[in-house]
């Protein structure tokens, strides 16, 4: 409101009384502090603005590529499938498929595993990254797909970054090496369709066919050892691209003895489709050797005085020899027999086709019976999964045994067997086995490796004993002190004593295991009172000490 008999200007200016001269602050002064601080904050919301966007987006941030599948997020896989819908999804790829499923492989096949709603490029380049063999199955056009040539370029990279976790295995099915190498104008011509609309991308993938050729793979068309010949007496090994052999099926002349197919649906075979299966059994029983599926035992870090005895074993295992060879290790309980088996085991079952450790045969054979040990030893074996519910007795058991094995080059362990008759039905002759099959026995009584020699292959099947003696003194006080003190010698005050508990146990390998861990971090007491109990209970070692 005006003053009294004053009136405001005209031009919209201030009067007088609030001009920069009057003691009051500035009208101007305000405005320009509040736009001031007006647009501070519009740049503080801004600069919060960017920051939670940039956490967010790290959050939704994709694992970087090679990544292995515990870095990554989403399920892990063991084998992925690449291949072109058109030429085999409902063909070779779908047996491959079922194949590997029934041997319990979990594979990535983009119709089974995709969820509907999710974008399939991130889906299968994660699935990708997740799985550990990949498996490009090459046909006519292949290349015509760009997510087959994408899906290969991220394979190619993921391996190369993997330090030998991830590994390619190619499969040549109606195309030559030479068509993938781009020596041809097969995939030439359908890369440059792809020019245009992917220009960025085409060299990465000229890259990865180029690269993935020359890793070791299969190819149907050329490999003589597929090659149908219903007059053939016996298979050779398929032959991989650049001369490389994986074990694969040797079967021999007798008509008694033949292999059963896995358990795909096809009611007739033509000749081709029967490449195809031979094809798809050795792929299968290459990937189940490289996973290692249940192959490996668990055997403990503080192992000692091993290393020896192991290399005399293998040596008389002979494991390149094509025969078939029968190896018992005996010795009395608790000397590491076990042991020494597994480590055996672990070391040389990447050289099987299959491979079988049966634990506790004779105190399995008495509870469960000598039918539930024939299909245990059965049980590894994918051929044998569906016709496990054929075996009705032992007689049964042994003619399945003779039915699965007998192509087969295997390793199989049978540990603490007791009695002849489990011997007999598991493994009572060389010729139930394939050419190269090594059967490891261990027991206490020696009487028990009485194996029945018959010609196989090459010769006749070749017995061996290897007698397991105690440990030497000095590496069984190791072994005692890694499990009482987690060092390779005792603590100075505990030496003598660590030495006498040592010899009354008799320098076994399992017991001193046992008693060493029971005394690690516990009073001298306790330790005075086990070698006590340890002299009475082994009156005849109290001498020694």
């Amino acid at each position: 409101m005006a003053f009294s008999g004053e009136h405001r200007p005209l031009d919209c200016s201030l009067p007088h009384e609030l001009t920069c001269e009057t003691p009051c602050p500035s009208l101007k002064l305000y405005f320009l502090i509040g736009i001031l601080s007006l647009s501070a904050l519009c740049i503080a919301l801004l600069v919060y603005l960017c920051v939670l966007r940039s956490r967010i987006s790290k959050k939704r941030e994709v694992p970087a590529k090679g990544t292995n599948s515990r870095e990554s997020v989403g399920p892990s896989y063991e084998v992925f499938l690449s291949f072109h819908g058109r030429d085999t999804r409902h063909g070779f790829t779908d047996f491959l498929y079922r194949g590997m499923v029934e041997t319990g492989i979990l594979l990535f096949r983009d119709n089974e595993s995709l969820h509907v709603g999710q974008r399939i490029g991130d889906e299968l380049l994660q699935a990708i990254r997740n799985s550990k063999i990949y498996i490009p199955i090459f046909s006519k056009n292949y290349a015509s797909s760009h997510w087959c040539l994408r899906e290969l370029a991220h394979m190619v990279e993921c391996a190369s970054k993997s330090n030998g976790n991830k590994e390619i295995l190619p499969i040549f099915l109606d195309v030559e090496p030479d068509d993938v190498k781009l020596k041809t104008n097969l995939y030439i011509k359908a890369l440059s369709k792809h020019q245009k609309k992917f220009c960025t991308e085409v060299e990465s993938w000229k890259k990865a066919l180029v690269d993935v050729d020359g890793i070791k793979g299969w190819n149907l068309k050329t490999d003589e050892s597929l090659q149908y010949n219903s007059h053939r007496a016996t298979d050779q090994p398929l032959q991989q691209v650049d001369g490389h052999s994986p074990p694969l099926l040797r079967r021999r002349p007798a008509p008694s003895c033949q292999k059963p197919p896995l358990s795909l649906p096809a009611p007739t075979i033509s000749p081709f489709d029967s490449l195809q299966v031979d094809l798809i059994r050795s792929i299968i029983q290459t990937v189940l050797t490289k996973l290692n599926v249940g192959f490996k035992k668990n055997v403990t870090e503080d192992l000692v005085g091993v290393d020896d005895r192991v290399e005399a074993i293998i040596k008389m295992l002979h494991v390149g020899s094509n025969s078939v060879q029968f190896l018992g290790l005996y010795g009395m309980g608790g000397i590491g027999k076990t042991t020494l088996a597994k480590v055996i085991f672990n070391q040389l079952s990447s050289q099987f086709q299959g491979c079988n450790f049966l634990s506790d045969v004779g105190e399995s054979s008495r509870r469960h019976g000598l039918v539930h040990l024939q299909k245990q030893l059965l049980s590894k074996f994918p051929e044998s999964r569906s016709i496990l519910d054929q075996i009705h007795d032992v007689d049964d058991g042994i003619n399945m045994i003779k039915r699965v094995l007998c192509n087969k080059k295997v390793l199989v362990v049978l540990d603490d067997v007791d009695e002849r008759e489990q011997l007999r039905t598991l493994a009572d002759k060389g010729d139930w086995f394939g050419f190269g099959s090594r059967i490891i026995i261990t027991t206490r009584d020696q009487r028990v490796l009485t194996i029945q020699a018959k010609a196989v292959g090459e010769g006749p099947t070749n017995i061996s004993a290897y007698e397991v003696y105690k440990m030497e003194y000095d590496h069984a006080l190791k072994l005692f002190s890694r499990h009482a003190f987690r060092r390779d010698s005792p603590l100075d005050h505990y030496i003598s004593i660590s030495k006498k508990i040592v010899r009354a146990l008799g320098n076994l390998p399992l017991a001193i295991e046992i008693i060493g861990s029971s005394l690690n971090g516990k009073s001298e007491a306790l330790w005075e009172d086990t070698l006590k109990k340890l002299k009475k209970l082994l009156p005849w070692k109290s001498k020694e000490n």
